[in-house]
């Protein structure tokens, strides 16, 4: 028996250390598919976050591109450099839209048409304005007209886009699609690096015109607004402050499937860009853990987003390595073995107590790092000694992976702390109200220069010896700080879009009728905030008589609205009629009630007195052709429907109607010696041979002659 326990003494040991080998191979391969796993959604974030940071940036442009078509170009034919230079100096282009060289609008002028427009630009733009080409180009013409700002951009002014092909293309798609498009990587003429750049075209077209179909959209055309684009300043800060690691390309992608390289982030020059391989970290394997492709569209442009990670990117993560697991696992089992051989004669107590110590601790631990990694932040105390600074007495892990450096110290903490914010964090660790709930904002600086903005909440509790425990909470508030500073740019560029625009915005209390108005439909009044009415019915008493009851009808309480959308009409100091279009949204309460007017005002007087003096011209040319025996007739190409006026039907012995209103009846009445003329004339306008249709013919009577 004795012997039995002997040969037991040993085996067991060596059984402990099999088991534990074991366990810490099976637990090393478990952390490594893990760590495995968690650097894959981590890769798969940050791809995700660089294609919704792209997308945005240029959703950006094209937003600053329609807001400045929508401000500055509501009456191109009128404008002058000067307004569009004062236009550019208020709008903090340079900020707002990084590697943007400069904003420029370009007009379509026929060939026919270029000496007059050259009058028009040497009087609206400058004296000495002239039409540069890449290459001859017989028409039409693309020139720009402005450019700001001027210093480095002066070699721009007067090109003909439509003299070279690539950018002549862009801008006939942009009109054709209505929407903002990109040109592929180019060479722009202000930038005088080989990198290359993009061109952003916008189509603007003139007012109250039809613009469903791209035939409609082409007859309207006025011109385009646009920004040339530096690539790799547009896109060299854009990818900031994500893992390290990465490595970065951007492609556009043909037709064809060809692929032409935008941006590349392992580029020399490190002040654009941070994409580059960290040179202080080993490739264990020499070669990418993590390639991911997207492609998008993007200004009508197909571009290919590829992101791959070295072994950088996942030593950036400091996860736990599965080689130290398997070997504080080996030493633990070889530990543990040598405990049971020097105890071998009490091993069953041993054990049991080795096994109870064992599984208390990892319950212990398993709650503690529950809690831990839970806390979205990192958990801290301070230790405050009387008259001297606070001591680091203990961090959270968390901590080294929100500022990818290791925290040992408050020293170390305070280092991250932006300069500005370092003198008011000591300062609250003056507060020594026990039980007081103290908050602290403040920005800290991570991967070398980059700012975040960080929330402390700590409680503290007081020693016996006058030694303070301060506990508490830190976590980012970067991403709510973004969205604060956003929401007041917006703000700040709605009320600078409503100033200039000269909208003015109100509301209604329903049903007390109380009016609120911004000072800028005050204005639209003509009076002072005090001589404004306070109720939405009062506001009839500054309109005209005959607007006076339709508003009351909208406005009284009980009615049943639905969105308001009409035309009032108020006299000016003049004893003019001014008119001013009111449109206004209806908010309901959980009964279904309407509770709320919202709504907007802008003054239209311009365009309404335009409308009169068209109608006026209208009903006088009418007259003229009338008196004149003028026949007119109007062709809808796509269509093909064909209409006449009275005096074309009666010059053939028609009657009103009786002619069917098609191309194949007109074509009819067309004498058949002179069909085959008449159709060799309109082949050749079509073709754009000729800018008008002009052909002499004979035509058939009701009569056949």
């Amino acid at each position: 028996m004795e012997g039995l326990k002997s040969r037991l003494a040993l085996v067991l040991p060596v059984l402990v250390v099999l088991l534990g080998l074991a366990i810490s191979a099976i637990a090393a391969f478990r952390v490594k598919e893990e760590n495995h796993a968690m650097a894959s959604a981590r890769f798969g974030m940050a791809v995700d976050k660089l294609a919704d940071q792209l997308r945005q940036r240029f959703q950006h442009y094209e937003m600053g591109l329609k807001a400045s078509r929508a401000l500055l170009l509501r009456a191109p034919e009128d404008m002058n450099a000067a307004d569009f230079h004062e236009f550019f100096r208020i709008s903090n282009f340079n900020t707002e839209f990084p590697g943007a060289m400069a904003l420029s609008v370009a007009r379509y002028v026929d060939a026919a048409d270029l000496t007059a427009f050259l009058d028009w630009a040497r009087s609206h733009v400058t004296k000495d304005y002239k039409l540069h080409q890449f290459a001859p180009n017989p028409g039409p013409h693309f020139p720009v007209v402005f450019i700001e700002p001027l210093q480095n951009n002066r070699q721009a002014l007067g090109l003909d886009l439509a003299s070279e092909a690539v950018r002549q293309r862009t801008a006939i798609r942009a009109v054709m699609s209505g929407q903002a498009t990109l040109t592929p990587r180019i060479k722009l003429v202000q930038h005088n690096t080989e990198q290359g750049g993009l061109l952003l075209i916008l189509p603007v077209y003139r007012a109250k015109l039809p613009l469903a179909t791209p035939f409609e959209r082409q007859q309207a055309l006025w011109g385009w607004i646009s920004l040339p684009l530096a690539i790799n300043q547009m896109l060299g800060g854009l990818f900031d402050g994500y893992e390290r690691g990465l490595d970065l390309h951007l492609y556009d992608v043909d037709d064809a499937g060809q692929r032409v390289q935008l941006f590349d982030a392992n580029d020399d020059d490190p002040s654009l860009h941070k994409y580059h391989r960290a040179a202080d970290t080993p490739d264990l394997t020499g070669q990418l853990a993590f390639v991911s492709r997207k492609i998008m569209m993007v200004g009508g442009r197909k571009w290919e987003l590829e992101v791959a990670s070295s072994d950088a990117f996942v030593h950036s993560l400091h996860q736990t390595s599965h080689h130290w697991v398997f070997i504080v696992g080996s030493l633990i089992s070889f530990l543990l073995a040598g405990v049971l051989w020097a105890v071998s004669r009490t091993r069953d107590r041993a054990v049991s107590l080795a096994l109870d110590m064992t599984q208390s601790l990892q319950r212990s631990e398993q709650r503690y790092l529950e809690m831990v990694t839970s806390v979205p932040g990192a958990m801290y105390q301070f230790l405050v000694r009387p008259g001297d600074k606070p001591e680091l007495a203990y961090m959270s892990p968390k901590i080294n992976e929100m500022f990818n450096v290791e925290i040992q110290s408050f020293d170390d903490l305070l280092q991250l702390m932006h300069p500005d914010d370092r003198e008011r964090w000591m300062q609250s660790f003056e507060d020594d109200r026990d039980g007081v709930v103290r908050h602290f904002q403040g920005r800290f600086l991570y991967f070398g220069d980059l700012i975040a903005w960080w929330q402390s909440n700590s409680c503290q509790t007081r020693r016996p010896n006058g030694e303070r425990i301060i506990n508490g909470l830190l976590f980012d508030i970067t991403e709510r700080k973004e969205i604060e500073k956003n929401l007041l740019a917006v703000q700040q560029r709605l009320a600078l879009a409503t100033q200039t625009a000269r909208i003015g915005t109100w509301e209604a209390r329903l049903p007390t009728g109380a009016l609120i108005a911004d000072d800028n439909l005050i204005g639209l009044f003509d009076c002072s905030r005090a001589e404004f009415p306070q109720q939405i019915s009062a506001l009839s008493q500054l309109l005209l008589p005959e607007n006076v009851d339709e508003w009351r009808a909208i406005c009284s309480p009980g009615t049943d609205l639905e969105n308001v959308a009409g035309e009032l009409r108020l006299p000016d100091r003049d004893g003019l009629i001014r008119y001013l279009v009111c449109v206004a949204a209806v908010e309901r309460d959980e009964q279904g009630h309407p509770s709320r007017l919202v709504g907007v005002m802008y003054d239209v007087t311009q365009l309404k007195r335009k409308e009169l003096e068209i109608t006026d011209s209208e009903q006088r040319l009418e007259l003229a052709i009338t008196a004149g025996g003028i026949g007119l007739w109007d062709w809808h190409v796509q269509s093909g429907s064909v209409t006449y006026n009275q005096q074309w039907s009666s010059m053939l012995g028609f009657q009103p109607g009786e002619i069917e209103p098609s191309l194949s009846a007109w074509e009819r009445l067309v004498h058949p010696d002179d069909r085959l003329k008449v159709e060799q004339a309109l082949l050749s306008h079509f073709k754009l041979q000729s800018d008008i249709h002009v052909c002499e013919q004979r035509l058939l009577t009701k009569a056949g002659k």
